[in-house]
């Protein structure tokens, strides 16, 4: 297949719009990978340098995806999560119909800084457990969660949920203590290096950044965490019973 060479719309854009209109008609299907660049070259009589723009656009508008040292990917559907529920991962993976999957890439037990310990509302300086996590849905890396919890609070608490597959499972039944409310800000940041190749995607692309406090019914904090997540791959959602609070 050619692209017409003779148009006034540039041959990137013809190739474009020719790729959006192939996963439309399901030539090429969610999360399923495209041709390689030369394979796209020789499909539509195009130069690499097209190929490479092209696909760079729709990676940019979150159509495709590149994995890196795999290739380019039709993007599959968003993912709803919702701002305001103060469920667990492992709670929010049941409701998808997920089996809730995690590594754990650092476990370390820290001394609170003055900012840590204002959000946690301990003592400077007390130990605090940082439980860093690479949260998958199904087979897929979705979420880093780099989470602070208070030993002051939850003595022993490190000896419980460094390989766990939910630490608010544990908080519940060993402390009593279950999560009420939650506090949270949505930022809007770009991976590193480290982050996109954990996340499986490229240097660069823009992920949500949320940064949580989670409350218990006295309101006393019971962590805190900075949670972030591919944007092409999750919607954020606010449920209804919110916004009918917020509108009365």
């Amino acid at each position: 297949m050619s692209l017409n060479n003779s148009s006034a719309t540039p041959l990137y854009m013809q190739l474009k719009k020719h790729i959006e209109e192939d996963i439309r008609n399901g030539k090429y299907k969610m999360e399923e990978q495209l041709p390689t660049e030369p394979e796209l070259c020789d499909m539509y009589n195009v130069s690499r340098v097209t190929v490479r723009r092209a696909i760079t656009e729709l990676v940019k508008e979150g159509v495709l995806q590149r994995l890196w040292g795999k290739g380019t990917y039709v993007t599959g559907a968003k993912i709803p999560n919702e701002l305001i529920s103060v469920s667990g991962f492992s709670e929010f993976s049941v409701d998808l119909g997920r089996v809730p999957q995690s590594k754990t890439l650092i476990f370390e037990t820290i001394q609170a800084d003055e900012a840590l310990a204002a959000k946690l509302q301990v003592s400077e300086y007390s130990r605090v457990v940082r439980l860093y996590r690479l949260l998958y849905l199904g087979d897929e890396p979705l979420f880093l969660d780099d989470a602070y919890y208070s030993l002051e609070r939850f003595p022993e608490l490190d000896k419980h949920i460094r390989d766990v597959p939910s630490t608010y499972a544990v908080l519940k039944e060993r402390y009593n203590t279950e999560f009420e409310s939650g506090e949270k800000m949505i930022n809007i940041a770009f991976a590193n290096k480290e982050e996109a190749e954990l996340l499986n995607g490229t240097t660069g692309m823009t992920l949500y950044q949320i940064d949580k406090i989670a409350y218990d019914r006295l309101d006393k904090p019971i962590h805190t965490s900075r949670f972030i997540c591919p944007a092409h791959r999750v919607t954020l959602t606010i449920g209804k019973d919110f916004m009918r609070k917020a509108l009365h």
